[in-house]
């Protein structure tokens, strides 16, 4: 059937153009692009704060540019603004924004009420530069003060490698302290204020200090490790025993401290521990202080 175009063409002697063909394409299924987003992860530091907190996008703080090792501190604390459009965090790369600008267009830090992350897309770079350079970053290296309010940056492999150390450390000082003897048992437990005595005054089983130093390895593995071959363990062990057997007085009330044969020791101080103060003194390398250790070594045996 003729359309109306081709009919008045007709009657106009003139020859009817092609009509175009109506043409609907196939649908080409396939996959759907993915775009993906990689994100920079802040955690709040403070577990006091459960989000609800604003930072102002300026801050003053060291160009890692400027630190040389004749420069550790750079040129000083340098003013950084986070700036809607701006190409550079630190104000002496902005001198092409004027400060009505400046003002309009300052951004915030924001984390959310009620949680203590944001995360930060990978393509806002002024956003990540500026809260990694800013003082409020605990990991910062070269601030010079702290802040009210402090995240850090938050890796999870980070977190998961130091769990996983702290895990490893657990299991390794564990059985460290399963094989000690009795003998180094007794000086480290004491220095770790494990008590040799049950709630009846009781003395202990030798199993039962044994439990109880494996569990104070599992439940502080740090200071278990930095202080099991300790010379301090000892000697302080070495006072306690001095001051059992009556071979170290420190009950005459004068202040000082005595040998059992009348000998002066050293002053006590009364705002500290009487062990403390003669375990002070014999880690001391000072005349006085190897005398003293000589002198215990000899008596408490």
């Amino acid at each position: 059937m003729s359309t109306l175009r081709q009919v008045e063409n007709a009657m106009r002697g003139e020859q009817a153009p092609d009509e175009p063909l109506d043409f609907i394409s196939e649908p080409v299924l396939g996959e759907t692009p993915q775009h993906n987003v990689d994100f920079v992860i802040f955690k709040l530091a403070n577990s006091n704060k459960d989000g609800g907190v604003h930072i102002p996008g300026i801050d003053y703080v060291i160009d890692p540019r400027t630190v040389t090792k004749e420069k550790p501190n750079g040129n000083g604390p340098e003013m950084i603004r986070l700036i809607t459009g701006a190409t550079s965090i630190w104000a002496k790369e902005q001198k092409e924004l004027d400060e009505k600008y400046i003002k309009k267009n300052i951004r915030f830090i924001t984390f959310p009420r009620g949680t203590k992350f944001i995360t930060v897309p990978t393509w806002d770079t002024m956003q990540i530069e500026f809260m990694r350079h800013a003082r409020h970053n605990i990991k910062n290296k070269l601030r010079k003060s702290g802040s009210k309010t402090e995240y850090e940056e938050y890796d999870a492999n980070e977190k998961a490698k130091a769990l996983l150390d702290k895990e490893m450390l657990e299991v390794e000082m564990v059985a460290l302290a399963s094989q000690q003897t009795i003998e180094k048992i007794k000086p480290h437990a004491f220095y770790l204020g494990i008590k040799f005595d049950d709630e009846y005054g009781i003395p202990k089983p030798e199993s039962r200090l044994k439990a109880e130093y494996m569990l104070i390895a599992k439940r502080d593995p740090k200071r278990f490790k930095e202080t099991v071959d300790s010379e301090e363990v000892s000697i302080q062990y070495m006072i306690r025993k001095g001051i059992i057997d009556g071979k170290i007085d420190i009950s005459k009330g004068d202040g000082y401290a005595y040998w059992s044969g009348g000998n002066r020791i050293c002053l006590l101080p009364k705002t500290e521990k009487p062990l403390r103060t003669l375990t002070e003194l014999a880690v001391t390398k000072n005349k006085e202080g190897r005398e003293f250790k000589e002198q215990l070594k000899k008596i408490v045996t």
